[in-house]
This record gives C-alpha cells, structure tokens and sequence, in this order.
C-alpha cells in the first residue's frame, strides 16, 4: 500500500514538471502556418507584410505567412476582426473596426499601429462650394451603411451638431469612382489618401478638396496589426515573432520603396488597375503617401500610444457608435507583461498540481486502503465460486472416469503415466501413487509385445492416430493380464503436448480359456506318448499277458481317436463362431458404408435434379440458349464426377488410399460452391466468400476435407431453406492461426437448441423433420477431420445462426520436427 502511494506520488510530481517545462518550449521542426487578413486589394498600403515574407523575415522566424486580399468582389470587402475572431485567419489590418469588434466580447488584441494618422479623406470637386459640415445636410453625400470610412465621418457631424438623419446613407456594396465627382452623381465621396480616387485625380489633372477627421479633432489611428486575445496569451511568442518580422519588412519597405514595388508587382495583382505600368505608378504615388502617414523616421515603427487609442474609444462611445466604453491597457499586446505573467502563472499551476497530486494521493490512499477489504471479500467470494465450479467439474471427470468398466491410462509421449483411473488400478492390483510418473513400460510384459511396440511407435511419431491390439501386462502380485488395448493420441489444452488415451478391457479370462484349451491338448498328447512308451518296455511270452496287453493297446486308441474328433469338431465350431462375428463385423460396415454413401449422394442428386428442371423450364419456354445450356451440362458433370469420387472417398475412409499432400483450401471451397450454385439459388441465399487468400495451404486429403465441408455448408443451406427471410446468408472466412488452417462456416437460419447442440455430431442425430435427414453428414464430418486430418471440428450459436468452425494442420507433423 505504502509502496503504490510513493508511485503514485512519484508520477504526479514527474507530470508536474513536464508540463511546467512544456510552456519554454517554443522551437518547432517546421514553421508555423499562420493568415495574415488585410484590409483591401495588394498594394503598397501593405507594403511590409509583403517584403517581410517575401524577404525571408517571416521564415527566420519559422513563420510561414499567407497574405490574403480583403477585396470580395463588386464592392465587398472582407471584415479582417470577423476573419479572425471566426479562426479563419491568425492576424489581421484594421483601425477603429477592432474597437467595433472587441463592443460586444473583447476577443482582439492590439499588436503594432503602423499608420499613425488616418488614411481616411472625404473628397469634392475643387470648385464645389463648401464652407463647413452644416453645408453637406444639402449636397449629394456616398456614405455608405455599415461601412468603415463612414465611422470618423459621423464623428464630425456629431462634433459639428449636424443630425445625422438629414444624410441618407446609400448601400453598403456600392464602388466609388473619380468620375462620380466629375459626374456630379455625388458632390461628396470617401477615400483613402493616396487611393485610387486620389491617384486618378492626380493623374488626369482634377483638382480635389479634402475633408479630413483630424481637422475637427478626430485623432484615429490608422492600420493596425492585431489577433485574439486567445492567441496572445497562450502562444505570446509566435505573436511578437510576427510583430518583428512585420516591423522589419516595413522598415525595409519605406527606405526601399522601389524594391518593394518590385516586390509586389512580381507576387500581387490588383484588379482595380488594368496594366502593371499602371499598377506600377500607382503604388509609386501611394509609397509617399504611406510614408506619410506613418510619420517615418520621426515615430518608431509600430509604435502604440494606449492614450490615443483610449481616445478613439472614448469618442466612439460619445457618439453612441459603441455600448460599452473602451480600455486600451487591456487591448494592446505587451510581450514582456505576457510571458512573465505566464511563467508566474506556470509556476503557480505547478505549485497547485503539486498540492492537488498530493492530496489526491493522499486521498487514492485512503479510497484504496478502505476499499481493499470489500475487494478482497469480492475476490475470496469469486474465488470461492471458481472453485465450486472447478470441484463440480472435476468431481463429475472423476465419476464418468473411475465408474468405466474399462481400465483408462493417461500416458506422456515418454510413457510417463499421468492419471490412472479405479478400473485400471483393480486389475493391475497397485496403488495409484504407485503408477503416476512410472514409466508405462515398466509394467508391460517383455513377452509377445513386439507388434503392439511397434504401433505405438508410430503413434509417437504421427503416422498413426490410434491403433487397437492385444497387450500383456505385470500385475504388482507377479501375474499377467492381458487386455485388449485401444490407443489415441490427443491435445493436452494445458501443456499444448500429445497426451496418450489407452483403453484397455480385460481379456484375460479369455486368453486363460484358451491357454487351457492349448494345454488340455498338449497333457493329452502327453498321456497317449506315455502309454505308447509302457507298450514297448519288455514283457513275458505267457499267452494270456500278451492277450491282455493287446486289448488295453486297442482300448486306448479307440478313446485316443474319440479325443481327436471331439477336440476337431470343437476347433471347428469355434472357428466357425468366429468367422460367423468377422462377417457381421464385415456386414455392418458395410451397412453403414452404404448409408453414408447414400447420404452423400443425396444432396448431389438434389442439385442434379434442380440442373435438369431448370435445363427442362429454359427448352420448354424457348429459353434455352447455347452458353446456358454448355453451362448446365458441365455443372451436371461435375456433380456426376462427385457422386463417382465419394464412392472412391468412403471405400477408403478408415484407410485412406492416398497420400497425404498439400492442397488449397480455396480452391476446394469453390468447388463445393459450385457444385451446390443450384441450391443456392433455388432458395435465394447469399454466399459470401471472396477475400480468400489463395496462397493459403493445408495439408491432409483433399477429398475428404471437400467431403467434410460440403456436409456443414449443404446443412447450413438446408437449414435456411426453412427460414422464411428475405436476407439468407452464408458466411465461409479461411485464415490461419498458429500451425493450423482455420475455415469458419457461418449463417443466419437460427441457431440449434443450445439442449441438444452438444449431440450433433453423434451418429443418427438429426434435426431436420420427417425422414429429410440420415443424421451421418455431421458424424462423417467429425470422423474425417479428427481420425483422417489430425484435425477439429465444433460447432457453437451466434447470433443470429451457427457457426461451424473446421481446424486442421497447415504442415505434416513430419515437416514440424524437421
């Protein structure tokens, strides 16, 4: 317990460090993907962002910058705060609009302001009258709603007590142009100094009035970089990166003006112009301007005044444009103030987590330490129940064991006796402590034991799987028995070795009745030997001795020669009975030979049936066609040629004919398939099977596995057969697991009662109703896999049908020790 709180301790510490750590790492393998939105088309009003990435300055600061166009199209510009309060872009240009978005939520910081006067201008014709704003209530004014420019416009005629109503506002998509002037469409229309409207004018030679913010009191900033809040404090670095980067290009822009425009003309279009001289001109006209406006070299590039900003704020909150008043402390980004708070937070945060891992030690401790008993009452009680169950298990192993009436001996592939069972141990007369981890040999008699030496020889080394003989034992008093001994090899599911089965039944009372039989004759030989002997010894030539010698010789061969027949006429009967039982024996296989040839037959007969109905509806109908009619008469071929093999298949199914050899499960799958295509379709079911690998092998017969197979898949179609469902499918999946091949046969008729599953493969067991079935497809299926393939076979319900799962050897045995 107290070892498991240190751990825990231990880890929580570790963690706390690591992510105090975490938050100095700011070195990246690859740059940083960041958007940059501006405010209009590319041109040199964005003259630094462009030289410092086309420059480099953004990629020495592992920064890789998208520059995006504010322009829309037909008027629309995208709002740089909603691109980058949405995510879509990670900076952004803007002016009084981030005081707009920051009303509601304050999610954008400040990062440098770079124009530090307003490039905003209001523009009329030279000779347009004009006094003061009082004079433009009367005039045609293009302001338009919602719009940017119109902000610091509204703000002189709230400082000039001008009702804004009497200034209708015109759409927010409409595109001013120098010739609305010239026009006279508006007498009044917004601008940017050193804009397109300004720069045509001083190109064709109009001369321009200027209505300028600043003139009454009205000191907005102009473009200023910004991001979110989000951004600035949880990765403060990447953002002064940006913020030097920027700084620089624009300092290269304005002492390299030239070069810039290069810069931009090369990498940037700009549909409001229709030629690169003219796009050329324009940004030389627009380079001075923005010099201008950014007060260089006077004022240090990007510099922030929060005062200023303050007064941008107060004023929009004045005239009702903004709800909520504006604090500049809390929007302008600082670096310095940034990363020290983060690093006191960090600190904070690992002091907590160090106090919080503690406690939540300290609390695991006490929560494990309480509910340690109640887990060890769960796992006594389960362990418990385990055993119970185990105790079952093995008391009723125990009974059906030791109640044979057979002697039972469990035995390693050394001979080593693992498990003997009561039977055995009454006939042999030791005690079972006496035989386990004897050698089996041992108490086998030297005697006549050459044949049964040699088979189970075999039985070791694989060519055989079980073999039945007669065998001679030692009994512990000295004796022998002899029994009739039946031998199998099997898996042992705990060690995953050969165990060795032997079955023995007691013969020895009929090997005595027959050892007496071979001495009766023997003694009686002996007696007839013996007297013979007595006539010949010497005797006296009285008449009446030799007389009554002559009479006893007589009478003796008369009994000698009874004894002879009787002893013949019983050899005889007794051979007889025995000849009598091998032709039983003989009969009955025979019968069940046939019985299971006759049941193999029965499903290709079937489908040799629905081949010919079909072939009979098609020439009746004037269906049939010579690619179908080619098509039936091969599949009734190939049936035929089935019902030919199986004979062959079952004269030798105990002893195979035929060697074993590898083959393709694959192949032989669709072979069976085929063959039962006709029954498949008859009673509309689906068979699925076509990602089998066919580089797949086994090892065994082939006919006797294709004879297994077609057993499982010809019940699993009869079964759904009787399923009134639209959707009847058989699943076949081959894989391989370990040494052996796999083939899983699966489909949705229902399943078997999980009463009677465990009986399916015994012989004459069927489920199938009336006299459709023999009850030997599943029996023959087992004894093929099991005794012919070294294999397995079990069946078990899923859910929706029955599965039947068929594993046997990928490799001879042979091949494995080599």
């Amino acid at each position: 317990m107290i070892k498991n709180f240190r751990i825990i301790s231990i880890v929580l510490i570790l963690l706390a460090l690591g992510s105090g750590a975490a938050w100095g790492e700011t070195e990246s393998t690859s740059n940083r993907e960041v958007v940059l939105q501006l405010r209009w088309n590319h041109q040199f009003q964005f003259a630094g962002y462009y030289a410092a990435k086309e420059l480099g300055y953004y990629e020495d600061e592992g920064l890789d910058v998208e520059i995006r166009s504010g322009s829309g199209g037909e008027g629309q510009t995208q709002f740089a705060p909603d691109e980058v309060i949405k995510g879509r872009a990670e900076f952004g240009v803007g002016s009084s609009d981030i005081i707009l978005a920051n009303d509601e939520r304050e999610e954008l910081m400040l990062v440098s302001s770079f124009f530090q006067k307003s490039p905003v201008r209001y523009y009329m014709l030279d000779t347009e009258e004009y006094s003061n704003l009082a004079n433009l209530a009367d005039k045609k004014v293009g302001i338009r709603e919602e719009d940017l420019l119109s902000i610091e416009f509204k703000s002189m005629l709230r400082v000039e007590g001008v009702n804004l109503n009497r200034i209708p506002l015109i759409d927010k998509y409409s595109v001013f142009e120098l010739e609305d002037l010239t026009t006279g469409k508006y007498d009044l229309i917004p601008g940017y100094t050193g804009g397109v409207i300004d720069y045509y004018a001083y190109k064709e030679g109009v001369k321009l009035k200027e209505i300028r913010a600043i003139d009454y009191g009205i000191d907005f900033y102009g473009d200023s970089l910004f991001t979110t809040k989000k951004l600035a404090t949880e990765d403060p670095e990447l953002v002064e990166k940006f913020r030097r980067a920027s700084i620089k290009g624009w300092k290269y822009a304005l002492e390299n003006p030239e070069k810039t425009i290069d810069i931009i003309l090369e990498n940037y279009d700009n549909p409001e112009h229709k030629s690169k001289s003219d796009f050329r001109e324009y940004n030389e006209f627009q380079s001075e301007k923005i010099r201008d406006l950014m007060l260089y070299p006077v004022v240090e590039i990007g510099n922030i005044n929060p005062y200023r900003w303050d007064e941008m704020g107060s004023t929009l909150y004045q005239f009702g444009i903004i709800k909520n008043e504006f604090n500049a402390e809390k929007t302008i980004f600082n670096y310095e103030e940034i990363a020290r708070g983060q690093e006191k937070d960090s600190l904070n945060q690992f002091i907590q987590f160090i106090m919080v891992g503690f406690l939540f030690s300290v609390v695991i401790f006490f929560i494990n330490l309480s509910s340690k008993n109640t887990d060890l009452e769960i796992e006594i009680a389960e362990r418990e129940e385990a055993e119970k169950r185990l105790k079952k298990e093995r008391d009723r192993y125990e009974i059906l064991f030791n109640s044979s009436i057979i002697g039972i001996v469990l035995t390693r592939r050394t001979g080593e006796i693992v498990q003997c069972n009561k039977k055995w141990l009454e006939m042999t007369g030791y005690d079972e402590g006496e035989l386990v981890g004897r050698s089996m040999k041992t108490i086998i008699s030297p005697e006549e034991n050459e044949v049964p030496n040699e088979l189970i020889n075999k039985l070791i080394d694989g060519e055989l799987t079980e073999y039945e003989v007669e065998q001679k034992y030692t009994k512990k008093d000295g004796g022998y028995l002899w029994g009739n001994l039946f031998m199998v090899a099997m898996d042992d599911s705990e060690t995953d070795e050969k165990i060795y089965l032997n079955m023995v039944a007691d013969i020895t009372t009929k090997k005595m009745m027959e050892e007496s039989v071979d001495r009766a004759e023997a003694r009686f030989r002996d007696i007839v030997n013996e007297v013979a002997a007595e006539i010949n010894v010497p005797i006296d030539f009285e008449t009446k001795k030799i007389d009554d010698k002559t009479k006893m010789l007589s009478k003796l061969e008369e009994i000698n020669l009874e004894l002879e027949k009787m002893f013949k006429n019983e050899l005889d009967e007794n051979r007889k009975k025995e000849v009598l039982i091998i032709h039983q024996a003989k009969l009955a296989a025979m019968g069940e030979m046939i019985g299971n040839i006759a049941h193999q037959w029965r499903q290709p007969l079937n489908s040799l049936a629905l081949v010919l109905s079909n072939l009979e509806d098609a020439f009746v109908h004037a269906e049939l066609e010579q690619e179908y009619f080619d098509t039936c008469i091969e599949r009734s071929r190939r049936l035929i040629n089935q019902m030919s093999n199986t004979i062959d298949d079952f004269r030798y199914f105990f002893n195979p004919a035929s060697e074993k050899e590898k083959f393709s499960p694959c192949e032989s799958i669709n072979s069976i398939l085929y063959l039962l295509d006709e029954k498949f379709r008859f009673n509309d079911i689906s068979v699925m099977f076509s990602d089998c690998d066919r580089n797949l092998s086994a090892y065994g017969y082939n006919n006797h596995y294709s004879q297994a197979l077609f057993n499982v898949i010809s019940n699993s179609a009869d079964a759904l057969a009787d399923v009134d469902s639209p959707d009847k499918r058989i699943e076949i999946r081959v894989y391989e697991k370990g040494s052996d091949l796999v083939c899983e046969i699966e489909d949705n008729a229902g399943g078997i009662d999980e009463d009677i599953i465990d009986k399916v493969f015994e012989m004459y067991f069927t489920t199938k109703p009336g006299k459709k079935g023999t009850g030997l497809g599943l029996y023959i299926t087992k004894t093929i896999i099991e005794n012919n393939l070294n294999g397995k076979v079990n069946c078990e319900n899923t859910k929706n049908g029955l599965m039947t799962k068929i594993r046997i050897p990928k490799e001879s045995e042979d091949s494995d020790d080599e």
